[in-house]
């Protein structure tokens, strides 16, 4: 697995590794992060076991997808950020999330311009993607501020989503 670390003034991110399941089922299965990430369902330990193994793999492959948040201060898993490639999308999209303990400090908007300029820069992306629940403020605010432009709203499946871009 391509070995990668990117760091901001507060945070450092890696893939994700074996030790980051127990935290990141956890913030995954928190009330709040769910609601948005998950569609409110609780997801099995194994499934994050899974993602795991398949990011590890796209690193691998690709040399990019997601990763472990962690405050440089205190080394604490606060977040995820990262790439996938959903089915039927022209570009990769952006995926990322914070512990509400901390909501509201801007680490969110921190990891996701690191995160875009190491699409970018390292990974070569011409156009990388995002999307929230159109209730979600907060995470549309922070694709505003990565810089990613409003594309559409879209009433799918039950759910009101909102998608942004962002091109070279």
């Amino acid at each position: 697995m391509k070995s990668i670390e990117l760091h901001t003034d507060r945070l450092w991110m890696r893939p994700y590794a074996i030790e980051d399941v127990d935290a990141l089922h956890q913030l995954w299965c928190d009330p709040n992060v769910r609601r948005h990430l998950f569609d409110d369902k609780i997801v099995p330990r194994e499934f994050v076991v899974e993602e795991v193994n398949d990011t590890q793999n796209d690193f691998a492959v690709h040399g990019w997808g997601q990763c472990s948040v962690f405050l440089r201060e205190t080394n604490e898993l606060i977040g995820f950020c990262g790439f996938r490639i959903m089915e039927g999308s022209p570009a990769p999209q952006l995926i990322y999330g914070v512990a509400p303990s901390c909501w509201g400090q801007g680490l969110a908007t921190e990891m996701t311009l690191r995160m875009i300029e190491f699409g970018f820069e390292d990974c070569g992306f011409k156009q990388i993607l995002g999307s929230t629940d159109f209730a979600n403020a907060a995470s549309r605010r922070v694709l505003e501020k990565a810089g990613m432009r409003f594309q559409q709203r879209v009433h799918q499946d039950g759910l009101d989503l909102v998608y942004f871009a962002i091109a070279l």
